[in-house]
């Protein structure tokens, strides 16, 4: 029986670290005995919860070395679609492959109805360090196309709703930026200052952030100033209390809930 309420808060932490990743855990763990195959690589697509422009192949250079000179050491998982495999786990592995002449690799075969394979996708994304537009793209399909909402995102990518809002509004970025984003010119902090400035102003920030002259703190004031916004908050401490002056009651009430699950125990 447990005593404590820190006791429950910490199982409780153990219970979420472990769900967090029980789709991508439980699918692969149930594919250890499948045996795999090779495919030819014509025979195989990416899922369209992913795109190949946006992968900078050029970033992935050790692992290119690495299929050339000891080939794959572990297979892409894919489902059947059609007369194809639909690549779910291996994106990279598999636009390496094409570009370095690759004519057949192994394949294991998981056997996903749509729903899950989508769970598995989302999952997947969280952990595989690449742009954070991979993120945005997959949301944006399923936004757009099979009209997900926003909190079914969040809830299959175990992200809040405001994390996958700020990641949809990646979208809005010019062609330029967006690229900056994929070959890690430009980060996701950064990409979020430049958004709701004019393209000449985007333009102007982001070649000052490629020569490196610019920091994130001097991309937001640069932001503050051009759109003529003083920073109006001010935070005071006396004895034991903290106080922190807002702009307005809107802004007050928006930022309560982010500072109440900070730091309430």
């Amino acid at each position: 029986m447990l005593k404590k309420s820190s006791d429950r808060r910490d199982l409780s932490k153990l219970v979420d670290r472990y769900q967090k990743y029980s789709v991508v855990s439980e699918i692969e763990h149930n594919l250890l005995d499948t045996a795999s195959f090779f495919a030819p690589v014509n025979e195989l697509v990416i899922a369209d919860l992913y795109a190949e422009e946006n992968y900078d192949l050029t970033r992935y250079q050790s692992l290119e070395k690495s299929l050339k000179e000891d080939g794959f050491l572990m297979p892409l998982i894919a489902v059947k679609t059609g007369d194809q495999y639909e690549i779910i786990n291996g994106v990279k592995r598999l636009l390496l492959a094409k570009k370095i002449g690759m004519v057949e690799i192994p394949v294991v075969k998981a056997e996903l109805e749509w729903d899950r394979k989508v769970s598995y996708i989302l999952e997947n994304i969280q952990e595989e360090g690449d742009s954070p537009y991979v993120k945005t793209y997959a949301f944006s399909v399923l936004k757009e196309k099979y009209h997900f909402s926003v909190e079914e995102i969040a809830s299959r990518s175990h992200l809040s709703s405001s994390q996958v809002k700020n990641l949809l509004r990646l979208q809005k970025l010019p062609k330029n930026l967006k690229q900056g984003l994929i070959s890690f010119e430009l980060s996701y902090g950064e990409a979020r200052s430049l958004l709701n400035l004019p393209k000449e102003v985007q333009d102007e920030l982001f070649a000052q952030i490629q020569k490196g002259s610019l920091s994130c703190r001097d991309l937001e004031k640069a932001k503050r100033s051009y759109l003529g916004v003083e920073k109006k908050r001010t935070i005071q401490i006396q004895k034991n209390a903290i106080t922190i002056i807002f702009e307005d009651e809107s802004e007050a009430k928006r930022q309560y809930e982010k500072l109440k699950r900070q730091f309430i125990d």
